[in-house]
């Protein structure tokens, strides 16, 4: 009988990138020993919850939580899992919900409570920073499973003390190598299609909020301009943000050289288009995107806050407290005929293989529901 596995999530958005991962994850799992179903607080659009179905998930809505519904959020939890008590393990991807999930959840006689960090920091902005700060506190307690995309992010939730002592499982962020392998045939077809034939294009994907730090990228970008006018800025992905940098782009005149286009599904594609790729983001865990970006062969120029966890193939660690014209200058260095260097053999020994980390994923909940027929509390 199939081990049927609750994931908690805020949103089955297709921008997030944590639903790409878990999305990965399920496709390559074996589903006839492991079934993942989801609870899920956040209706965001547009999401994977018809594939999910179709792949055998079942899918359940909680009312989104704000301040004033806080209690009734928590009763609804509560009657959930009155309801819902036959898991033997739930997962949650969702780390400062889990203050109120998870001791329902055990009340209810739910063994094992997995929490799955995704990230290094806990916010961008101060007061929600310190919100999270006391909002996560109590994680090891009440979880009894420790996960982790890198080392970093296992550090930050979890303490050195848990990491350095093997409690913390890394499941890395992996992909499917061989789709995001270069073609030359897709990246003429993708830029035909575009209009972007002969121009020096830069990619970025993530979604428009502070932690990706477009602002940053829009001036580094406007630098760019002044010593190459034959580049191109592409932006992929929705948000928040996304309208006040939309602005920023008008208001510098730059809106030609510009292109958003929203949330995609065709993102190892997009990547064959590229010349470089660039993520200036403020704290990251291990961003799957970048990973994608070396599968497809692509040059990469990367914050030095993500984790260096993520170095496999063509990447270059870049501080923000650089000046932006020395950001510039290195994205310039590939404006350049650039042969791309096949890397997927490389991601796959260095634990980015899909198949590899799914088998990882099933093995560790099938060792869960075997410790569950013990007294394990």
């Amino acid at each position: 009988m199939e081990i049927r596995v609750l994931h908690i999530v805020d949103s089955l958005n297709r921008g997030s990138g944590v639903m790409s991962v878990i999305m990965n994850l399920y496709r390559n799992i074996d589903r006839s020993k492991v079934q993942f179903d989801f609870l899920v607080s956040f209706d965001k659009s547009p999401n994977y919850e018809e594939e999910l179905i179709n792949m055998g998930a079942k899918v359940y809505h909680l009312t989104p939580p704000t301040l004033k519904n806080i209690r009734s959020y928590i009763n609804e939890i509560d009657e959930f899992f009155n309801t819902h008590a036959t898991y033997t393990i739930i997962h949650s991807h969702t780390p400062t919900f889990n203050l109120f999930i998870f001791p329902i959840a055990k009340k209810y006689g739910i063994k094992f409570r997995i929490a799955h960090s995704h990230n290094s920091k806990y916010s961008d902005k101060l007061l929600k920073a310190i919100r999270n700060y006391f909002m996560l506190l109590p994680t090891n307690l009440i979880a009894n499973v420790y996960l982790a995309c890198s080392n970093k992010a296992g550090e930050f939730l979890f303490g050195k003390k848990a990491l350095k002592e093997g409690k913390v499982h890394i499941i890395n962020n992996a992909i499917d190598c061989e789709r995001f392998k270069y073609n030359e045939i897709i990246r003429g077809r993708v830029r035909k299609e575009l209009e972007i034939e002969n121009q020096f294009v830069i990619g970025h994907i993530g979604r428009f909020s502070e932690q990706k730090n477009h602002t940053f990228l829009i001036d580094v970008f406007y630098e760019v301009l002044k010593k190459s006018k034959n580049a191109l800025l592409l932006l992929v992905g929705d948000g928040d943000l996304q309208k006040s940098i939309m602005e920023k782009v008008n208001s510098l005149n730059i809106q030609d050289q510009v292109k958003f286009l929203g949330v995609r599904s065709d993102i190892n594609n997009l990547m064959q288009a590229m010349d470089v790729f660039v993520m200036p983001s403020l704290f990251e865990g291990l961003p799957v995107v970048g990973v994608e970006a070396q599968a497809s062969g692509l040059p990469c120029i990367i914050s030095d806050n993500v984790t260096k966890e993520i170095k496999v193939a063509n990447v270059q660690f870049l501080s923000l407290r650089s000046p932006i014209s020395e950001w510039a200058e290195r994205i310039l260095e590939f404006n350049v005929k650039h042969f791309r260097v096949d890397s997927t053999d490389d991601l796959r020994k260095a634990g980015f293989d899909i198949k590899q980390e799914a088998k990882k994923l099933k093995e560790l909940y099938v060792k869960l529901e075997s410790m569950n027929k013990s007294n394990f509390i």
